[in-house]
């Protein structure tokens, strides 16, 4: 989140975040939100000790990859590309959606790790591991693209932070849909796009209109929060209506 803070960053809330439950924009500092206790943690202490280690790692090299990619070029990108989609891939599957979703879906999933029998959690924990590496493999199949902006128009994200525009309601069901493109910003200046079409650019600004194309996406991605370095509206003004 720490990408998405305002101009006004000392103030000590730096984030504008859309709260969904209260229909309004309010300032948050970056612990605020997004937070949940226990929510890695497994009863056995192997498989535990695997989540956090999967899940964690590339949180916690996030800030220098987000340095090496500096400002928008390809050569920074290609350097950076593959820790970026294995981000992309645990951010995919680390969020409440997903875990809702897999445990709702859980029979018609791979299950390789889950044990019948192991409490909701674990069984979410271990479907999440399970389903990481075909999604991992899956990003790393696509043509992917730089998009940059500028604070004026800025990019923003929420609580389910990789958006997929298609068919698909989810990246689990993009897997298999050709037409299915995949946003993840960066930053609130900086984003990737994959698609499994070549790029004509890979590397370019994005254009107003496809940035409240992605507004509307983002809202209607979010569970609790979206979340900006400013307010933004939506095509057409209603985010109710959006979501």
């Amino acid at each position: 989140m720490r990408g998405f803070v305002a101009s006004d960053a000392s103030s000590g809330k730096p984030l504008f975040v859309f709260v969904r439950s209260r229909a309004r924009w309010e300032r948050k500092s970056t612990v605020q939100i997004c937070k949940a206790t226990g929510y890695y943690d497994h009863s056995d202490p192997i498989l535990d000790k695997e989540v956090k280690d999967r899940l964690w790692a590339a949180e916690n090299t996030w800030p220098s990859v987000v340095r090496e990619l500096g400002t928008p070029n390809l050569i920074g990108w290609s350097r950076a590309r593959a820790q970026v989609l294995q981000f992309i891939a645990v951010q995919a599957v680390r969020n409440p959606l997903f875990r809702t979703r897999i445990l709702a879906h859980r029979k018609s999933m791979a299950d390789d790790h889950a044990r019948k029998g192991s409490a909701p959690q674990d069984r979410a924990l271990e479907e999440m591991l399970s389903a990481l590496p075909e999604i991992s493999r899956w990003l790393h199949r696509l043509d992917w693209a730089l998009r940059w902006t500028d604070q004026r128009n800025p990019f923003i994200t929420c609580d389910q932070c990789v958006f997929v525009e298609g068919k698909a309601a989810s990246i689990a069901q993009a897997i298999n849909l050709p037409e299915t493109l995949v946003f993840f910003p960066i930053t609130a200046t900086l984003l990737v796009v994959g698609a499994t079409t070549p790029f004509t650019l890979h590397s370019a600004r994005m254009l107003v209109p496809d940035i409240e194309r992605l507004y509307g996406l983002v809202f209607r991605s979010a569970e609790e929060y979206v979340i900006g370095p400013k307010e933004v509206t939506v095509p057409g003004g209603d985010i109710a209506r959006v979501w």
